[in-house]
Formats: structure tokens, sequence, C-alpha cells
């Protein structure tokens, strides 16, 4: 119970993000490292209460990280990483907040079947988790 007050208490904290320029830097980094944790504290959320997505979309992240790493399919290119000039949610990482940044992933590829997938599976655990935050 502790997961899901601490989470909806991120959620409703930082709802929007700092669009103004002269909004002080560190407001917009709170809003990063709030949603850095939000993932996180999802995972965890994912696994207690929707254990059949979090599952589903774990294999899936394995599965594209093994390709990823072996790099032997042609299908999907990852787009390469870029400076980021926008908040990003905690629903927008597919994989984690560390690699979806991660400059080794630059044009690496993967099967169609497995990014449809990774998509789908993140999907549902985004739609579980996001249900228990309201």
């Amino acid at each position: 119970m502790f997961l899901l007050e601490d989470a909806r208490e991120h959620a409703k904290m930082y709802a929007r993000p700092c669009g103004c320029p002269r909004t002080p830097c560190h407001r917009r980094n709170m809003f990063n490292i709030a949603h850095i944790e939000l993932f996180y504290i999802a995972q965890a959320i994912g696994a207690i209460y929707a254990s059949d997505e979090q599952q589903a979309l774990d294999a899936a992240r394995r599965q594209a990280m093994r390709e990823m790493e072996s790099s032997t399919s042609k299908d999907v290119l990852v787009k390469p990483t870029r400076r980021i000039v926008k908040a990003i949610r905690w629903t927008e990482y597919l994989l984690t907040p560390e690699l979806d940044s991660s400059p080794t992933l630059s044009f690496k590829t993967l099967t169609k079947a497995t990014a449809t997938r990774l998509k789908r599976a993140h999907r549902a655990q985004v739609q579980a988790v996001g249900r228990l935050l309201r």
C-alpha cells in the first residue's frame, strides 16, 4: 500500500513538466528525477498487482536486449539517442531510463516482432499500473 501512496503523491506533485524556460533548472531536474523514481515504483507495483503484464514486459525487454546485443536482425532500427529537449514521463521509458538514453544502443536493430511485442507489453503494463494510480 505504501508503494501506491508514494506513486500517487509523486504523480500528483509532478503531473506537469515545467515548460517555461525561466523555470529554475532545479525544478526541471526534480520533474525528471521524480519520473525516473515513478518508473521504478511502477515496476514494483506491476510486479505485485499486475504480475502477468509485468512478466510479459520483462520477457519482452530481455528479448529486445538480446537482439540489440547480438545485432543480427535487420528489421527495426533503434533511433539514435539525442539530447533530451522535453520532459520524459515514466510511461515513456520502454526499457529503463538508463538504457533509453544510452548511446551504446544507437543504431542497433530489432526484429519487427520483438519491437511490436515490447510496445504491446509496455502499453499493457502502463494501463494496468495507471488504473491503480488513479
